[in-house]
């Protein structure tokens, strides 16, 4: 069955037309050639003609075609030999199958079909060949020659029918198998315009300069006409350009003066735009500009050229630009500029950071969003001894740079930061090695750098008045405020005990650099220590890491709230010096301590009080059995030996108050093996009178009441003083005893008699 397909009437009419509008010279033209097909080529192999003649038929009977080796002769395969006006013909192997061949269903019906005498045309065709169409007088009357200008499968298709076989004119077919009687895919449309050869002088330019752009538009297709050259900058509409009327195949140049543009890259686009121009793939084509960044648009703000092992070496740089900097092909370089080092694409806005390092070992410590780059090919090794440091923008323009050495302070693990991030970068004095506690502050403000508004409270140099208050004293605290910032604040300072705030007070600052004291009346205290705490309340405080403290508040305790009652200055062997000290309240004792003459106070270790309680300080532990169980006992390291003649006893409190004290010498009541004891509690330490000697069947009574003591109560009958009236005495006579009854104690009292006779 025949499946030779139809032409549509409207494609044979643009064809007839197009044809119609060209003038020709021969009688015949080779069109189209499939000469090596996809495995093997026979029986497949064929040669297109075309009758240019708009009104006569072109009998080719007796024709031959031949190519460099072979002849043979045309012959009727069915359809004649005569070629009808403005038609294709099919010069085909002799074996091929018009009814089942792979062109069947390919070839329009009325193209006529024409076999060679023999299995191949010529002596078959390759890959570099000539063929030649003779009349039948043997004279040439079409001629063509080629390389391997198509890939296996592909045919080779004249592109203008008008023009001569130069190798220029001729093209793979578009389709696989080619278009066998049917126009070719490769001919030229009727408008098409086609640019190329873009380019820009100069290619990168200053921000304030222009360039050229410079291109070329051929006519491709085959009417005269002007097109319009439109130029696009980053997507945008620029500017136009009509360059005259272009004949076919002729190439005009053009000429643009742009700019100037921001810095950064530019797309610059050229679109050719043509009424009836329907192959766009070939209308545009761009080029990319260029624009140089300003000095100074990023600049160094910190690095570090000597980290601690396990850490890597960084740059951190600060876009100072208004506009949003895109990093791509930014490099970073020491002394050595290396190519190699370049930065990969992410957008920087202004007055933002970041961070270039060998690796990515510090990428947790950067604040949340700043910019982490590792460059590509490594990291340029900063010298700790002195380097240079410079950055360049993608067209290798100088940015920014800076030439250090050992005298700027170079320290292992500590970077160095700039004041001010505006500040030049090349000079020393505008740099300083970093406070921060980490030893840099990698992707975040210089801790060297003053904050605008920053005030610093200075709670390690807080001082009272009184300096060491009593429990009944009015305390005045002086808190100093620091300006760590450039401008002056205003603000509050509130002083809170246990979260309740106690007082506040008004604050103005001084200049950059000054301290100002607030004196603020914080009341009365118990004695103790007192947890304080501060604040600083500053409006737009941009550090308020330093805006709070806290500090003790020490009271000293009353002289008296603890005494001494008994010491021994001369033990034995099997005795040890001691100290007898007894509590009037209840109380911790925090911080306390004790000392002799030489008053290099000795510490005694925390223990909570209540009033009545003995504290025993032993020299050593050799009169531990001996002790009362319910006393409190210290074993200082270093006891402050005591000496036998004469010495003195000071106990301090937390604030370094004494507490209670005494000087004794040789009018005291002093032996050996026999402790001092005092003869009431509350009696004044400091005064012999009030002091005896241990009772000598006890010798001691650490961690108990004293064997000597004088009691609250105590009422004694004086037996060797009693008298009797009337002496001598009758029997009858009502005699009088007078009974001598002395207070023995400390306190009044009143009581009742009785005499058994």
């Amino acid at each position: 069955m025949n499946h030779r397909i139809n032409v549509s009437i409207s494609l044979i009419i643009s064809i007839i037309f197009f044809l119609q509008s060209i003038a020709f010279s021969q009688q015949i033209l080779i069109t189209e050639i499939m000469y090596d097909l996809d495995g093997t080529d026979s029986p497949n192999e064929f040669v297109e003609i075309f009758n240019p003649s708009e009104t006569d038929s072109l009998n080719m009977d007796g024709w031959t075609i031949r190519d460099r080796s072979s002849t043979d002769a045309l012959i009727d395969s069915g359809f004649g030999l005569k070629i009808p006006p403005l038609s294709y013909g099919l010069i085909m192997e002799g074996d091929y199958s018009i009814e089942t061949g792979i062109y069947n269903s390919i070839i329009p019906e009325n193209t006529i079909l024409i076999k060679v005498d023999d299995s191949s045309i010529g002596n078959g065709l390759s890959v570099s060949d000539s063929l030649y169409l003779q009349d039948s007088t043997g004279q040439i009357m079409e001629t063509v020659g080629w390389e391997d200008w198509a890939q296996d499968g592909f045919a080779l298709e004249r592109l203008r029918y008008h023009l001569g076989n130069n190798p220029s004119n001729w093209a793979q077919s578009l389709d696989s198998l080619g278009t066998p009687g049917l126009v070719n895919s490769v001919l030229p449309d009727s408008i098409d315009f086609a640019v190329f050869d873009l380019t820009l002088l100069p290619s990168v330019i200053a921000t304030e300069a222009t360039t050229t752009l410079l291109g070329q538009v051929v006519n491709d297709g085959l009417n005269t006409v002007e097109p319009e050259i439109i130029v696009y900058v980053n997507g945008a509409y620029y500017t136009n350009e009509f360059p005259g009327n272009i004949a076919e195949l002729d190439t005009v140049e053009f000429e643009l003066e742009i700019g100037p543009f921001e810095s950064g890259y530019h797309t610059i686009l050229v679109s050719l735009n043509t009424e009836g121009d329907i192959n766009i793939s070939n209308n545009q084509d761009s080029v990319v500009l260029g624009v140089r960044y300003e000095f100074r648009t990023f600049v160094l703000n910190e690095f570090i050229p000597q980290p601690i092992s396990g850490l890597p070496e960084f740059v951190e740089i600060v876009n100072m630009n208004s506009d949003t900097v895109d990093l791509k092909n930014w490099r970073i370089t020491d002394s050595n500029e290396g190519l190699n080092y370049g930065l990969g694409s992410v957008s920087i806005a202004m007055d933002e950071y970041v961070v270039i390092a060998a690796d990515s070992t510090l990428v947790d410590s950067v604040p949340n969003g700043v910019p982490y780059l590792t460059p590509d090919g490594g990291f340029p090794t900063l010298n700790n001894s002195g380097d240079e440091i410079r950055i360049f923008d993608p067209f290798n323009t100088l940015i920014d740079s800076l030439l250090y050495s050992s005298t700027w302070g170079i320290d292992q693990g500590i970077s160095l930061e700039k004041y001010y991030p505006n500040d030049s970068s090349h000079i020393q004095g505008n740099w300083a090695p970093s406070t921060s506690l980490s030893g840099f502050t990698i992707g975040a403000p210089n801790a060297v750098t003053p904050a605008i508004i920053n005030g610093t409270l200075l709670s390690e140099n807080i001082y009272y008045s009184p300096s060491i208050p009593s429990e009944t004293d009015e305390v005045i605290m002086s808190i100093p405020i620091l300006n760590s910032g450039t401008s002056i604040f205003s603000g509050l300072v509130q002083v809170s005990l246990n979260n309740v705030m106690i007082n506040q007070s008004a604050i103005n600052s001084g200049n950059i650099g000054d301290t100002v004291l607030v004196d603020i009346s914080i009341g009365t205290f118990n004695s103790g220590f007192n947890e304080m705490s501060l604040s600083l309340i500053v409006e737009n405080d941009e550090d308020e890491n330093d805006n709070t403290g806290l500090d003790t508040l020490k009271i000293r305790y009353p002289f008296g709230t603890i005494l001494i009652n008994e010491f021994m200055s001369a033990p034995n062997n099997d005795q040890s010096e001691f100290v007898e000290l007894f509590a009037f309240r209840n109380l911790d004792m925090v911080e306390w301590s004790i000392s002799d003459n030489h008053l290099d106070p000795v510490l005694l270790n925390t223990i909570s009080v209540s009033s009545g309680d003995f504290i025993v300080v032993l020299s050593d532990s050799n009169m531990m059995d001996i002790l009362d169980g319910n006393a409190h006992l210290f074993f200082p390291f270093n006891f402050p030996s005591l000496n036998n003649s004469g010495d003195g006893i000071y106990l301090f409190d937390h604030t370094e108050s004494v507490i209670d004290s005494l000087n004794y010498d040789t009018d005291w009541p002093l032996t050996s093996e026999r402790s001092t004891e005092k003869i009431r509690q509350s009696y004044t330490s400091n005064g012999s009178s009030n002091w005896l000697l241990a009772d000598e069947n006890i010798s001691m009574t650490p961690g108990a009441n004293n064997s000597v003591m004088v009691l609250d109560v105590d009422g004694m009958i004086i037996l060797d003083s009693i008298t009797y009236s009337p002496i001598p005495s009758y029997p009858d006579s009502v005699v009088t005893i007078l009974i001598p009854i002395v207070n023995a104690g400390v306190e009044s009292f009143d009581g009742t008699f009785s005499i058994e006779m």
